[in-house]
């Protein structure tokens, strides 16, 4: 079986609140020939119980020099 990776990229991200929280959307953006910005964007909402999150973006194959910061808005 060929390499499921070999062509891409899985960029996973995850975390934890001390609200309740949702997945709104996840985005990637080059920013220079290297460094890309990874926007995970949360909607909150009332609770009173922790909740945990995650935020998975499938890319064109990134080079292993290639950096990713990550950025979280939360609504």
């Amino acid at each position: 079986m060929k390499n499921l990776f070999s062509k891409q990229t899985l960029l996973l991200a995850y975390g934890f609140e001390g609200s309740g929280s949702e997945l709104d959307s996840v985005s990637l953006q080059q920013i220079s020939e290297q460094n890309y910005l990874m926007t995970v964007n949360l909607q909150m909402f009332i609770t009173a119980e922790f909740s945990e999150w995650e935020a998975a973006i499938v890319v064109d194959k990134l080079d292993t020099a290639c950096k990713v910061e990550l950025n979280i808005t939360r609504k």
